[in-house]
């Protein structure tokens, strides 16, 4: 059910510690990982993580299960805090687990399960927990409509109708609301947690062929997958974690797929 107008309450490169990047123009999408810890009783997720990455850059961050790619981007993205460690966005040092902070510097995560409502309609889940409001409160349903559609053009998703309830639509078309729900906050960094997973070959691709035109257009993305045809149909830069911590920061050119199940697997 749609909403009604009611009042809404609802390679790796070596930075000096403890630096802090004053804001430049040659700053604009760089991000900074450094000395990342983070660990839940016994299991250590990251084991000091550092990184750098660049606009318009696609670096995937692979590894297999438990390597520590989704608890990387969590931190980066808000989601959780570290238990030590400190990232910086276009000059700007984050406050870790806090969604909010890191939303307003520009960068937006795409969940491994979407996170979607299946109950509620497109529209609904692209909004959800962000909806627009008046002064007074009342739900911007207009200007969320507009949003929406600018949106879904400006990248060519394959969503149908903004009606369409969730549970109605195939894995790829659920994907493409998840991915859409982030870049209506026109993010600069983008996060993905194995996107394409459990999709077919053609809605694999579609994902992949949306995030190389994000690259094009200047957003910086760091893509969580174990996918080696995912690396190589879509990354410039990948970087291997193996149990919490980072082994390699390469680039993909001269790559084959064995090369990249060798580096994430460890069997070198």
């Amino acid at each position: 059910m749609m909403w009604q107008n009611i009042p809404y309450r609802s390679k790796w490169r070596s930075v000096a510690k403890g630096v802090h990047v004053t804001a430049a123009k040659d700053a604009l999408g760089h991000l900074i990982v450094r000395n990342l810890v983070k660990s839940y009783q016994t299991t250590v997720a990251l084991d000091n993580v550092s990184l750098e990455t660049d606009s318009s850059e696609v670096v995937a961050i692979a590894g297999g299960n438990g390597a520590g790619k989704s608890t990387m981007l969590k931190v980066i993205s808000g989601t959780i805090a570290p238990d030590s460690g400190f990232v910086e966005f276009e000059g700007c040092r984050l406050q870790l687990g806090h969604v909010s902070d890191a939303r307003s510097h520009g960068i937006a995560m795409v969940f491994q399960d979407g996170a979607l409502c299946a109950d509620a309609s497109v529209f609904e889940n692209l909004f959800l927990g962000a909806e627009p409001v008046t002064p007074l409160g009342f739900l911007r349903l207009g200007r969320m409509r507009q949003l929406a559609m600018e949106m879904i053009e400006r990248y060519q998703l394959p969503i149908p109708r903004l009606d369409a309830q969730v549970k109605d639509l195939s894995g790829g078309q659920q994907k493409a609301v998840a991915l859409g729900r982030a870049l209506l906050y026109k993010p600069r960094l983008l996060l993905l947690d194995e996107p394409t997973s459990a999709l077919g070959v053609r809605e694999q691709n579609t994902i992949i062929t949306n995030l190389l035109t994000l690259s094009e257009q200047g957003v910086g993305i760091l893509l969580c997958t174990h996918s080696p045809d995912e690396i190589l149909a879509a990354a410039k830069r990948v970087v291997v974690l193996r149990r919490g911590r980072l082994m390699t920061d390469a680039s993909v050119d001269g790559l084959s797929r064995s090369d990249l199940a060798v580096m994430m697997s460890g069997n070198a």
